[in-house]
């Protein structure tokens, strides 16, 4: 399972919008996007918060298909429109721009060192 993590500024003044749109997401029109994510075959999406940054964690066995097969969907466009306005640079959340890099495992750590 391959995890991909982007972090992103948001304009200071739409982070309340940004977070109810995503806590509400399931009671919107925009629920499409809990079904789009999933059909595309990401396992985890999970969306945070802090200060004025956005931090999305999404996992799949194979993130560039799933990124693909979202970039497909309408609603998942138009909802990427969307939510391009919350954001200081407009990020696009399709495996094109850089991700974070994991520096630290604690299970492939313990791994290397074992019983030692």
């Amino acid at each position: 399972m391959a995890v991909c993590l982007f972090v992103n500024k948001l304009k200071p003044e739409r982070v309340g919008d940004y977070t109810e749109y995503h806590k509400e997401a399931h009671n919107t029109r925009w629920k499409s996007q809990i079904f789009a994510i999933r059909k595309a075959g990401f396992e985890i999406c999970n969306v945070y918060t802090y200060e004025d940054l956005s931090i999305v964690v999404m996992e799949a066995d194979d993130p560039d298909a799933c990124f693909a097969n979202l970039g497909k969907d309408e609603d998942n466009r138009e909802w990427q429109e969307l939510m391009g306005n919350f954001f200081a640079a407009s990020p696009k959340f399709d495996g094109t721009e850089i991700a974070a890099e994991k520096i630290f495992d604690l299970n492939e750590q313990y791994a290397l060192i074992g019983d030692k």
